[in-house]
C-alpha cells in the first residue's frame, strides 16, 4: 500500500501541489483517531471515500490540459500552431483564455 507522497501522481498542468497538502491533512484526520492496527483499514477506506471523487476530477482535468499542451497527432499540432498564432489578433487572446479555463475547470 502506498500513502502520502508515494501515491501521488501530480499533474504539472493542473496545479495540484496544494491539493496534495490538503490530502495529507485529510489522511492525518482519518488516521488520527485510530488506536489499533485493526482500525487502519477502516480509516484508509474512509480516506479513499472522501478523497477519490476529488482525485477523479483532478485527473480528468489533467488529461484535458495535457491534450491541449501535448497534441496527439499532426493535425492537432497544426491546429494548435494556428491557434497560438491567432492569439496575436485583438480579442482572440481573451476568447482563447476563457475557452482554456472553462475546459480545464469542467
Amino acid at each position: 500500500m502506498l500513502i502520502g507522497d508515494a501515491c501521488a501522481a501530480v499533474s504539472w498542468l493542473a496545479g495540484q501541489g496544494g491539493s496534495l497538502a490538503i490530502a495529507g491533512a485529510l489522511l492525518g484526520d482519518v488516521l488520527g483517531p485510530v488506536d489499533s492496527a485493526a482500525g487502519i483499514g477502516q480509516a484508509l477506506a474512509e480516506f479513499e471515500r472522501r478523497w477519490k471523487p476529488l482525485v477523479d476530477v483532478a485527473q480528468a482535468s489533467g488529461r484535458r490540459a495535457a491534450s491541449s499542451f501535448l497534441p496527439a497527432n499532426r493535425t492537432d499540432r497544426l491546429l494548435r500552431r494556428w491557434i497560438i498564432r491567432a492569439t496575436h489578433l485583438p480579442g482572440i487572446d481573451r476568447l482563447l483564455a476563457r475557452m482554456i479555463v472553462g475546459r480545464i475547470a469542467r
